[in-house]
């Protein structure tokens, strides 16, 4: 298998929404309303996208530590999309 490396800009967005925060551990919701990259050192035509038709969602923790620091942890399900032609079809 051949790996290459590419560079391309990426338009990406989200939505988050706090379900809890009892001052030490706090809990979000998170969607990924954008993720789209195309161009740059990418081959012509090739396009890779969060799934404008399933909704790709996660959850994101975080939890205070003894020191001062924070303990963070995600779980995402990101569905794309890739196409060879910039995205007609």
């Amino acid at each position: 298998m051949i790996y290459n490396k590419v560079n391309a800009p990426v338009h990406f967005g989200f939505a988050l929404a706090q379900l809890d925060d009892n001052g030490v551990d706090s809990t979000f919701d998170l969607e990924v309303t954008a993720f789209d990259m195309q161009g740059g050192t990418m081959p012509a035509g090739l396009r890779l996208r969060e799934s404008p038709t399933l909704p790709s969602k996660g959850c994101v923790s975080r939890s205070a530590q003894a020191d001062g620091t924070y303990r963070i942890g995600s779980f995402f399900d990101i569905f794309t999309e890739i196409s060879l032609d910039g995205g007609q079809t």
